[in-house]
């Protein structure tokens, strides 16, 4: 045991400091700013839990753009803090406490990974390098994300080594959470052989189905109303929503607006200029040559690199962003270019982030909105054409850092 802390000494140092400084931003930081024009993403999940008190739940008497899990946290702890008859800024920090274990998850995993893909040193490197990003730090405090992130990383680990099972029941707990990981799968499907890559998603499959499967039986209109919502959702913060002339932000409307299943299916904001199916043919096309890249499976960094591909292809495709999403992609990146080029690109990505949100909210500029997209877009593109011609290299060895 002595000799084992003593292997991972130098990280945990890093990690006692970062739940320290997550702990002392739950005392001190208020995730109001000026700069947001006041929006807090938790208080969406406030307003859509004090309807609770009227006996009404999501999926059950109004459709929802999430998956449950979260949600269902949420009224979990509105119900504990209205106890004591606190407002919302005691759900708010309560709510982002709760998130904690897996924001320390989350940096558990970026350790773990890049301990088994490189080396001890690279893998406290990118400790201390991901415990410096603000940015998983504030989204926080707006939503799921956190959850999402450690339970994506969970997955991508246990599937690097070969633990196929476990890795498919975080996988679907983070769907549950938010559909956005469903790109691992295709990363499951590609190093796994065709048997094990059917059982796995049997079990994601299943995992889904059995958490869904009450909202089902209870409330079919409201349950399939809310998948409904994500496909008729109007385009927002891509070159999709530049396109169809959108500068929104995934707008659903007003939570009346939710208890309404009609409603679920009618886009508030424009239109597609493009039908979605073009996009999927489009996109389609590009993930198949993509997924019949040549590959090592046995050299964990072609996985990284296999999953960084598809993901660039995910979020290029997908008609909107959401600014949590970056905190899925940092981590990856980093975890990628275990160096300046990771870190450069975090950089720029959290940046550019800034200006299509919050920075377009607060000053109403639709130019920083653009600006914003098109850096995105134009990382994204670099990313994804960098990784697929590491791709059709000669694999490179096991644990190497590719520089």
């Amino acid at each position: 045991m002595k000799k084992r802390l003593e292997a991972h000494s130098e990280f945990l140092m890093t990690l006692v400091l970062f739940i320290a400084f997550r702990l002392l931003l739950l005392i001190l930081f208020s995730s109001f700013s000026f700069l947001t024009s006041g929006f807090q993403g938790h208080g969406y999940y406030f307003e859509m839990a004090s309807y609770s008190d009227k006996g009404q739940y999501p999926f059950v008497h109004f459709w929802f753009e999430y998956p449950p899990v979260f949600p269902y946290i949420a009224i979990a702890i509105y119900k504990l803090t209205v106890l004591g008859k606190e407002g919302f800024e005691y759900f708010n920090r309560v709510l982002t406490l709760a998130t904690l274990p897996f924001d320390v998850l989350m940096l558990v995993n970026v350790y773990r990974i890049a301990r088994y893909v490189y080396t001890p040193q690279v893998a406290t490197r990118l400790g201390w390098i991901y415990s410096l990003l603000i940015m998983p730090a504030y989204h926080a405090w707006h939503g799921p994300d956190p959850i999402l992130v450690a339970l994506t990383l969970q997955s991508l680990d246990w599937l690097l080594r070969g633990r196929q099972s476990a890795s498919a029941v975080a996988l679907a707990l983070a769907i549950a959470t938010k559909f956005t990981p469903v790109f691992l799968l295709g990363t499951a499907w590609r190093f796994l052989t065709k048997r094990q890559a059917v059982i796995y998603t049997a079990i994601l499959v299943a995992i889904v189905c059995l958490i869904f499967a009450p909202f089902l039986i209870l409330s079919p209109t409201f349950t399939l109303a809310s998948f409904q919502s994500l496909v008729a959702v109007s385009s927002w913060a891509t070159i999709w929503a530049l396109l169809d002339g959108n500068f929104a932000y995934g707008n659903v409307g007003t939570m009346p607006r939710h208890f309404d299943p009609v409603q679920a299916g009618i886009p508030i904001d424009n239109p597609a200029l493009i039908p979605g199916w073009l996009t999927i043919l489009i996109f389609g096309v590009f993930f198949v040559f993509v997924f019949t890249r040549p590959l090592d499976r046995n050299n964990p960094r072609h996985c990284l690199v296999y999953t960084g591909s598809i993901l660039s292809l995910f979020l290029l495709w997908s008609k909107g962003w959401s600014p949590g999403w970056a905190t899925l992609v940092l981590p990856l990146w980093l975890l990628i270019y275990p160096n300046w080029r990771g870190v450069l690109l975090v950089l720029v990505l959290c940046f550019a982030s800034l200006l299509d949100w919050p920075l377009t909210l607060s000053l109403s500029s639709p130019i920083l909105y653009i600006v914003g997209v098109l850096i995105r877009a134009a990382l994204f593109v670099l990313v994804a054409v960098d990784l697929l011609s590491e791709l059709n290299r000669r694999a490179p060895v096991s644990g190497q850092m590719v520089e």
